[in-house]
């Protein structure tokens, strides 16, 4: 599935933006990243925005590959909890 990636910088932060065609209405994921200088944690996380509704997900390593950050990012958009619950971990 086509992917475009959406960079910018909101209050001295990067926000970086994954848009997938065909996703969920009303969805948007926002991919979490360390500023410069503080230490990596050792997995993605992901903020998944459904109306008022935030939950954060736990995904792949930060070591595996970049495809494995565009797949956890593109079923945020696009899978149902159900789906999600059974690749990923709910952090709240």
């Amino acid at each position: 599935m086509p992917a475009r990636l959406a960079a910018s910088e909101c209050c001295g932060e990067r926000d970086i933006r994954i848009c997938v065609p065909g996703g969920r209405p009303g969805t948007s994921v926002e991919l979490l990243c360390c500023t410069a200088g503080d230490p990596q944690p050792p997995q993605w996380h992901a903020v998944r925005l459904t109306g008022d509704e935030r939950t954060v997900w736990r995904g792949p390593t930060c070591d595996d590959e970049l495809t494995d950050v565009l797949d956890f990012v593109e079923d945020l958009l696009v899978l149902d909890e159900v789906a999600l619950k059974q690749r990923y971990l709910a952090m709240g």
